[in-house]
């Protein structure tokens, strides 16, 4: 009777997977001595850690996917976080010396794009936003189709509008007027906007806030006092911030508690109401005073509020179609 071959254990079969062939090593190898010569920096980094022939054979995988992530970066780097080649973007790969386990490793630390764009995005303090990819997509989006903006004169006067009034946010010693985006043919592109504006006014390093009104609110108005407790510093920062971003005001729930409501609304506007400071707003096209008609009905603080609100936001419709 033949004995049947039992099937290898999890390590034997990832053993196997990983096992090299001497031709394949040298290979790879040769790959790596070519490439460090070919990279005079990379070579220098090396240097430091690979003293004789005995460390090359022993860490020479280190080594190739150390120069392979150099050299994608440096066939492949456009100087641009969005565009970057790399799988996860604004990944780099170095080399160091573990000193716990007395190995070279290589350790994946963001480049020095990728460092510049963590500091934007923490200029948008706080930001209700799901993802910063939404926000490189949606200026993205915008920076694909230059051809077509030119055709699409609301979306572009509105890009022109909002870069000549964040030039003169500091130069103008009263109120500016920022605007409500709006738009009945093409609902994405207000929200678009407002999350490229909000990018842009960061990397320009204007200290930024971005609220979504609907869940900033809902935690606001909560019974919870460790998410009030978060939603007041929120909201104090959203009131000094240089640019402050609404988003879905319009989806702002009318069950809320009206106290708290009416008190957070005209504590906001208020504060916004003020030389050296612009507020943008995206809407699904609800006029924002009927909206805070409805919100703070009854309220005392109501006629106030409008007022801050007409002091600093115009509407803006965009009548063009969504052709990106």
């Amino acid at each position: 009777m033949t004995k049947q071959k039992m099937p290898a254990s999890t390590k034997e079969r990832n053993e196997i997977e990983l096992e090299r062939t001497p031709e394949d090593e040298e290979s790879l190898k040769d790959t790596v001595r070519q490439r460090r010569k070919e990279d005079l920096r990379g070579k220098i980094e090396i240097q430091k850690y690979i003293k004789n022939q005995s460390d090359f054979d022993l860490y020479f995988g280190q080594l190739y996917l150390y120069l392979q992530s150099r050299k994608i970066c440096s066939n492949g780097c456009q100087g641009k976080i969005f565009a970057c080649p790399k799988q996860t973007k604004g990944d780099q790969v170095s080399l160091s010396f573990n000193k716990t386990t007395k190995k070279l490793a290589v350790v994946h630390v963001p480049c020095e794009l990728m460092q510049k764009e963590r500091e934007t995005f923490d200029r948008i303090d706080p930001c209700y936003l799901s993802s910063k990819s939404i926000t490189l997509s949606s200026l993205q989006s915008f920076r694909n189709d230059r051809e077509k903006l030119s055709k699409r004169q609301d979306t572009a006067g509105a890009i022109s509008l909002f870069r000549h009034k964040l030039a003169n946010i500091d130069k103008i010693n009263e109120v500016q007027k920022g605007f409500v985006l709006s738009s009945s043919l093409a609902s994405r592109i207000p929200s678009d906007l407002l999350r490229a504006f909000a990018y842009r006014g960061a990397k320009m390093g204007y200290s930024c806030a971005y609220l979504n009104r609907k869940d900033f609110l809902e935690s606001y108005c909560s019974n919870n006092g460790y998410e009030v407790e978060y939603r007041e510093d929120d909201l104090r920062k959203a009131k000094a911030a240089s640019v402050l971003y609404i988003e879905d005001y319009d989806k702002v729930p009318g069950y809320l508690d009206k106290k708290k409501l009416s008190d957070v609304l005209s504590s906001l506007f208020a504060g916004r109401d003020q030389p050296h400071k612009l507020t943008l707003r995206s809407t699904d096209g609800q006029s924002v005073l009927k909206k805070t008609d409805y919100l703070l009905k009854d309220s005392v603080s109501l006629e106030a509020t409008k007022n801050h609100i007409k002091n600093i936001l115009v509407p803006y419709e965009i009548k063009d179609l969504d052709i990106r």
